[in-house]
């Protein structure tokens, strides 16, 4: 074992953790703020599709950035997270 590797295992437990606490609250978070204001698009059968595509995002995200990381290297792919965390943190006051 490496020093990094304790790290790397908390990094990505908490990103499977939340990744799946988001996938399981998508459904009711959707109809609950989203289904009072649209309620012609936000159905039922709307926010099935949408749990549906955030489950198959979140699939493909796993197995690209495997792929990626393969190709450039672990500490390159994390920073390339890191990069994108900026842009995360500025996301709220975008809109």
């Amino acid at each position: 074992n490496t020093a990094q590797f304790p790290l790397l295992w908390l990094s990505v437990f908490g990103n499977a953790t939340g990744g799946l606490a988001l996938l399981s609250s998508s459904k009711l978070m959707l109809t609950d703020i989203f289904a009072g204001a649209m309620p012609a698009i936000v159905t039922e059968s709307f926010a099935t599709g949408y749990v549906s595509s955030l489950g198959i995002g979140m699939a493909v995200g796993r197995f690209g950035w495997s792929a990626l990381s393969d190709k450039l290297g672990r500490q390159n792919t994390y920073a390339l997270f890191g990069l994108g965390m900026p842009i995360v943190a500025m996301a709220p006051t975008l809109c």
